[in-house]
């Protein structure tokens, strides 16, 4: 196949060939430090991840033949005194993600997809529309597409084509026949850096020349409004060296109909070349708009958007073949038929495993490069960003201080601090701390739904205590605000509320909630006293700072 060091297509010979497989038993002790390897690689940064993985999975791989024969075979394996194994939940990832702590393609990149699996290839999404500019303008709205639509819904003409032909369609019904992820579309993508796996793939020939990858706009003009290309993009478009891309010449894929060879992908002419493309792809990926409609993608992809009647609504239906769990394999006993099934699934498409069933939070604002330094990122009331290194206290007591005895405001220098005590007290991410000096004491929840042995219905997002330290208020992600009473550990109070922060004050709950408004709760009564719009973006901070009028 690699004559001359030239890949060209596949020349078939029969003939007859005898062959002897031997088959290497091992035991479990052989195979389990394997899969704790595995599992520990499977924690690293994804650099770190693919090489380890590599090396490792090179060694063995363990198959089932059912879902039942599979986790049989993990229950088997936990159930070993030996093994241990620290879970990461999908809610840390999800926090962490919220507050900058990791990246927007770090968060995607974890969505239960596989690099070493071309039917489960990552999925990752067009972001930009603007292939024509001479400078790519991140301020600008228009240079992104609209993340709230699938790719097929973007074009309001070619999806009104499939809503007629979906109107008419007997069940099984589905708005697009093709998928935004397939092994053919990943290999479309690296054609030019693994031409060996295309030959596999489409019986020893590449595609015609024209239909190739060629050009970043022509692509995405195809997407638009091409009658049954609705690809969306891979990793590679947002963490590499561009280098697949780039024809080095080792293939001869043909020549256009124009005449000219097919090279290099005609970039934009904002990219000076495969580098710079790669490197402004991410930071429109990671930029602040991108950030705050990502969301919107991800309830398309791995949410509640995904399937049932929610996708329905948002022109978000595929083929029945292509969701998990639609075709039960196992209940085929006709190995043809079964075949022919496996074949259809894994070749058209396969919809990622649906992660979440309610609609994804918005993220709170842009990445923290440095989370852990000397640098903190405080977010003022207009929604723009500072970087400042120290914090500023201020003596609040206006009324009594003269023009001689007042106290100037005194700098608090965070760049470097010594760590005085550690406590680990929590098995999941912790969602907020609470001090209360009068008492000495300090409050901190987690996901989990446990504050100091007083049960909540979910797991806990906020918490704020009165500076008597006798009245402690609670919040979950859910909208349920418990008021609890800290001297007898008791629940006094609880109403409902969607909030984004949380303070109290004598008798009053103050909340923030995502469209920049202020709510005040009377805790005894549990009623709503008063709402208004105190801010153009989402309440992070509240501080417990009230005013009092005649």
């Amino acid at each position: 196949m690699k004559k001359d060091n030239v890949i060209s297509p596949y020349g078939f010979q029969k003939g007859e060939q005898s062959h002897v497989f031997c088959l290497n038993y091992v035991t479990v002790e052989d195979c389990l430090p394997l899969l704790c390897q595995l599992h520990r690689a499977s924690t690293l940064p994804p650099a770190d991840q693919n090489s380890m993985g590599i090396s490792l999975m090179s060694t063995s791989v363990l198959s089932c033949k059912s879902p039942a024969e599979r986790d049989n075979l993990h229950d088997k394996i936990m159930a070993q005194k030996d093994v241990s194994v620290e879970s990461s939940e999908q809610q840390d990832m999800t926090l962490k993600w919220q507050n900058g702590v990791i990246s927007n393609y770090d968060y995607l990149i974890a969505a239960d997809r596989s690099f070493y699996d071309l039917t489960q290839y990552p999925v990752m999404p067009w972001v930009i529309q603007d292939f024509t500019s001479t400078r790519l303008d991140l301020e600008n709205p228009e240079t992104f597409r609209d993340l709230s639509k699938p790719i097929g819904a973007l074009s309001e003409e070619r999806l009104a084509r499939m809503k007629e032909r979906y109107d008419d369609m007997p069940e099984p019904k589905f708005l697009y026949g093709a998928h935004y992820s397939t092994p053919g579309y990943v290999l479309f993508y690296l054609s030019r850096l693994a031409p060996e796996y295309v030959l596999c793939l489409q019986n020893g020939k590449f595609d015609q020349p024209d239909r190739m990858f060629n050009s970043l706009w022509e692509l995405w003009q195809n997407c638009l409004h091409g009658a049954a290309d609705f690809k969306e993009l891979i990793p590679e478009f947002y963490e590499s060296n561009g280098n697949f891309m780039v024809n080095t010449g080792v293939c001869n894929f043909g020549v256009r109909q124009d005449g000219r060879p097919v090279g290099n992908v005609e970039l934009p002419p904002w990219a000076e070349d495969s580098n710079a493309f790669i490197r402004k792809m991410r930071e429109a990926l990671e930029c602040d708009y991108v950030s705050k409609q990502i969301h919107n993608w991800i309830d398309l992809i791995f949410g509640y958007k995904q399937r049932g009647e929610e996708a329905e609504k948002a022109d978000n239906v595929f083929y029945y073949m292509t969701y998990e769990g639609a075709v039960d394999l196992d209940s085929i006993t006709d190995p043809n038929e079964r075949a022919c099934i496996e074949i259809q699934i894994m070749e058209f498409g396969q919809v990622p495993k649906q992660l979440f069933t309610t609609p994804h939070p918005v993220r709170h604002g842009a990445r923290i490069e440095h989370p852990i330094s000397g640098s903190h990122s405080v977010a003022a009331a207009n929604g723009t960003v500072k970087d400042q290194s120290c914090l500023v206290e201020k003596d609040c007591d206006k009324e009594n201080m003269s023009e001689t005895n007042k106290v100037l405001p005194r700098k608090v220098d965070f760049s470097s601090l010594n760590e005085v005590l550690r406590f680990s007290l929590h098995k999941q991410a912790i969602t907020d701390v609470k001090l209360c000096l009068k008492r000495k004491m300090a409050f901190s929840v987690s996901q989990g739904p446990v504050l100091l042995q007083l049960d909540h219905d979910y797991s806990i997002s906020d918490v704020a205590v009165d500076d008597s330290c006798a009245t402690m208020v609670s919040a979950t992600k859910e909208g349920q605000i418990y008021v609890w009473d800290l001297l007898t550990y008791s629940l006094n109070n609880m109403f409902h509320a969607f909030i984004r922060s949380l303070a109290v004050c004598y008798q009053h709950v103050v909340v923030g909630l995502d469209g920049g408004q202020i709510q005040v709760w009377d805790m005894e009564r549990a009623i709503l006293l008063n709402t208004c719009q105190a801010h153009t973006v989402i309440v992070l901070f509240l501080k417990t700072l009230f005013w009092l009028t005649s």
